[in-house]
């Protein structure tokens, strides 16, 4: 059985960005029996608790000029919220054939539109919820 999520043993993925978000996608994907290997174009300095966390998962760090051969066999590539869609890192990811997934973000990624949102009232609130307002006024009215 697949788990959630859609990655297990058979796997290899690509971890893109070592913030937060990125070492919690390492953990996750090594639990499920993935490959995981992670990368990140900060400085190697700045990097060096969060490669330890995530090689203690079983996680491999790749530097970015490493990685055209780590790319060979890798099955996916998950991005971290920080790191651009559009940026060359990325690019160059795709470019290999490496499907991205970018997860959840927090804006609309390019080619897609966000959702309009709902004009607030300005009109004062009552403290009562609007439908229990409307579902009042139906009884009212029958």
């Amino acid at each position: 059985m697949t788990p959630v999520g859609g990655f297990d043993h058979n796997d290899r993925v690509l971890v893109i960005g070592l913030g937060r978000s990125g070492r919690a996608s390492c953990a996750v994907l090594r639990a499920r029996g993935a490959a995981v290997a992670a990368t990140d174009e900060k400085p190697i300095a700045e990097l060096a608790a969060a490669i330890a966390e995530i090689e203690a998962a079983g996680a491999s760090f790749v530097m970015p000029q490493d990685l055209d051969g780590a790319l060979a066999g890798t099955t996916a590539a998950v991005l971290s919220p920080g790191i651009p869609l559009n940026g060359a890192l990325v690019r160059r990811i795709q470019a290999a054939g490496v499907p991205v997934s970018a997860g959840h973000r927090s804006s609309p990624s390019r080619g897609r539109r966000a959702r309009p949102r709902r004009p607030r009232s300005s009109a004062p609130s009552s403290g009562t919820p609007a439908c229990a307002r409307a579902s009042a006024a139906t009884s009212a009215t029958r």
